[in-house]
């Protein structure tokens, strides 16, 4: 169990370190929706060749690379693997079903450069008898201590479950349909800015929204969401919720409206720098959707971010 925890780790710890971007078009993630299946309730795709341009990322690694512990473990990958997480990643996409909560399934579709045959004898050694070939729809594909596994198909590296893993192996094949023919998904992604570093779509089943209900009825009325995030020039977020009736957005809307001019009046918002991002911090409504637009320029963005590392003890730095 011991070793087969390691190679997991490390494996997901050169996935996801890439420092730096070789100059290349930007992956959207999208080439890796014909591997997720069609049964998916939410994709959240990351951009790696243009957010590892930007200084938040930057930050964010220098700290990671701080940890004595973490850089052992790339560097003992990489001499084994020739992996370089600084050239070799695009994109990364996240896909979850509807019924998560119960059976634990998930996909991470990495795309990027791979030696399959470095790899493999990278885990097995580490791993032992917890790494085990097996194949499915002439796919081989490696399950990990009897849970989960990973495959390598062309530019892709797809990890998961073992029932899930399957499941993209046949939608990859054409044996079961993408989540491109899942029509409320493929509708949020076709609306969502996908040449943002990050982003995402999610449409909530009946089981889910549920749940949310018996917290707060209003939250049970959000039906989907999609949401981008980009950091190129300051940072840029724009989020849409869906409602399942106009007069549930335009609440929702003045509860947020109600929220933020109380937070505006907090000079301890001010004091942290925060007040740029209520100022700038637009809300509407339209129809049953929620609209939600937040712009901060380079030094606005600059200075909560410092605001930040500084609570935090610069644990970012």
């Amino acid at each position: 169990m011991k070793n087969v925890k390691r190679i997991i780790l490390l494996l997901v710890v050169a996935l996801l370190l890439p420092l730096t971007a070789t100059p290349a078009m930007a992956d959207d993630g999208s080439g890796a929706l014909g591997y997720v299946p069609k049964d998916t309730m939410m994709v959240v795709a990351i951009d790696f060749e243009t957010l590892s341009k930007t200084d938040i990322f930057k930050d964010f690694m220098a700290a990671v690379m701080s940890d004595s512990e973490a850089k052992k473990n790339l560097d003992m990958l990489k001499e084994a693997t020739g992996f370089d997480p600084e050239k070799d990643i695009k994109s990364i996409v996240l896909a979850v079903p509807p019924d998560v909560e119960k059976s634990e399934n998930f996909l991470m579709i990495v795309k990027g450069k791979f030696d399959e045959k470095k790899f493999v004898a990278f885990a097995e050694k580490e791993a032992k008898d917890g790494w085990k070939a097996q194949e499915h729809q002439g796919v081989t594909w490696y399950e990990i201590e009897n849970e989960g596994g990973l495959a390598f198909v062309g530019d892709y590296v797809i990890v998961g479950t073992k029932g899930s893993l399957k499941a993209a192996v046949d939608t990859h094949k054409g044996k079961a349909d993408s989540v491109k023919k899942n029509k409320s998904v493929n509708a949020l992604v076709k609306a969502v800015d996908t040449k943002n570093d990050i982003w995402m779509a999610i449409s909530l089943p009946d089981s889910i929204r549920k749940e949310m209900g018996k917290q707060n009825p209003m939250a049970g009325d959000i039906t989907d969401a999609h949401a981008s995030l980009d950091f190129g020039s300051g940072m840029k977020v724009r989020i849409s919720l869906g409602a399942s009736t106009a007069d549930t957005a335009g609440q929702l809307v003045e509860l947020a409206k109600a929220a933020l001019a109380g937070a505006g009046s907090d000079p301890q918002v001010k004091a942290l720098g925060l007040d740029a991002a209520i100022n700038n911090l637009k809300i509407s409504a339209s129809g049953s959707n929620v609209k939600v637009e937040l712009d901060l320029s380079k030094d606005e963005f600059n200075k909560i971010k410092e605001t930040l590392q500084a609570l935090i003890g610069g644990s970012m730095r």
